[in-house]
């Protein structure tokens, strides 16, 4: 199995959560709707403002079911997201990540 395959296979098997913070950028678009249709990570998040989310969407022909998105000037989202902001989510990439000599046969 060659080395993106097997990165490939791992996000699946780790099922993350991604959030793409440039949610109004059409590659952005693109890449959450493949990831998800690929199930490479358990949700795929696009923040940015709906609107121009929609907008690129349409424009892009991507359809955004199975696709979260976030406004963070939406006042529902803002005490939420300042509060997980404050919190490190994150830990160490060691038991996760697979190192190129590991990949090697």
């Amino acid at each position: 199995m060659a080395f993106i395959e097997q990165m490939w296979a791992k996000a699946r098997e780790l099922r993350k959560n991604l959030v793409l913070p440039e949610g109004t950028d059409p590659r952005m678009v693109q890449a959450a709707r493949r990831l998800a249709d690929e199930g490479l990570v358990g949700s795929v998040t696009l923040l940015g403002a709906r609107s121009e989310i929609d907008a690129a969407a349409k424009n892009e022909g991507v359809d955004l079911s199975g696709v979260q998105v976030v406004d963070p000037g939406e006042a529902a989202n803002v005490d939420r997201l300042s509060t997980r902001a404050e919190q490190p989510t994150w830990k160490s990439t060691r038991r996760t990540t697979m190192s190129c000599a590991s990949t090697r046969g």
